[in-house]
């Protein structure tokens, strides 16, 4: 495999993956009132125990800091979450979920199982494990080529000094 060929199919890849989301994601989001990208902060910061500065929250990625701001506010006027500075470093701002976004959450993860009930189960218990090792290797291997792409440009930029 080349790296142009490698480059097309993980964007492909990616774009498919998006489209998933999309058809899966944006009508649970739909059933609570919520944008996908509002639907999306909730999931990841229930993954996160809910709690998450707003700069390690991956789903605002690519997003201006205007945008992420405006975003997580009307989350906190809609009462989902709540903002608070860090102690630590007042330049932080740390996002909690609410009883009223854990509950949304909740609703949306239910809504979650029924619409893949009808795909895991017509799964056997050997595909499921399958799915799961296919989705860590995949992980993995795109860890390590993130890893090699790191190291590639630092050492790039050595030889440039």
């Amino acid at each position: 495999m080349t790296g142009v060929l490698l480059k097309d199919r993980l964007y492909h890849f990616r774009n498919d993956m998006e489209d998933a989301f999309d058809s899966i994601f944006a009508p649970i989001a739909e059933t609570e009132g919520l944008t996908q990208a509002q639907a999306q902060l909730l999931f990841e910061l229930s993954g996160h125990d809910g709690e998450l500065t707003v700069g390690r929250i991956r789903c605002l990625r690519g997003q201006s800091s205007g945008n992420r701001s405006t975003l997580c506010k009307r989350m906190e006027q809609r009462g989902y979450l709540a903002r608070q500075r860090s102690c630590a470093d007042e330049r932080c701002v740390v996002l909690h979920l609410t009883a009223q976004g854990w509950e949304t959450v909740r609703r949306m993860e239910a809504h979650l199982e029924e619409r893949c009930a009808p795909f895991l189960g017509g799964m056997t218990e050997a595909d499921a494990q399958k799915l799961q090792e296919s989705i860590d290797i995949l992980s993995g291997w795109i860890g390590t080529l993130v890893a090699c792409m790191s190291e590639r440009i630092d050492q790039n930029d050595k030889e440039k000094q």
